[in-house]
C-alpha cells in the first residue's frame, strides 16, 4: 500500500488493493512494482463481481442494506 501519495478514484470505479506474493527474483525497482500494483488497484465497477453474501453483523453492529 502506498505510504505517501494521493489518488483520485474516478466515478463508478473501486479502489481494491491487490494482495499478491512477490518472490524476490529479478532486479525490479520498488517504484516499478508499486506503479504496477497501483494500476491494478483501480477497477471499473462493471468489472467487479462480488461473490458470497454480506454479514448481518459486522463487529457487533447490525448492517443495513439498501
Amino acid at each position: 500500500m502506498p505510504v505517501e501519495d494521493e489518488l483520485m478514484v474516478p466515478e463508478k470505479c473501486w479502489f481494491l488493493w491487490p494482495d499478491i506474493a512477490i518472490s524476490g527474483r529479478g532486479n525490479v525497482g520498488e517504484a516499478i512494482i508499486g506503479g504496477a500494483m497501483l494500476q491494478m488497484a483501480v477497477v471499473a465497477e462493471k468489472q467487479v463481481k462480488l461473490v458470497g453474501k454480506p454479514f448481518n453483523r459486522w463487529f457487533w453492529r447490525r448492517q443495513i442494506f439498501s
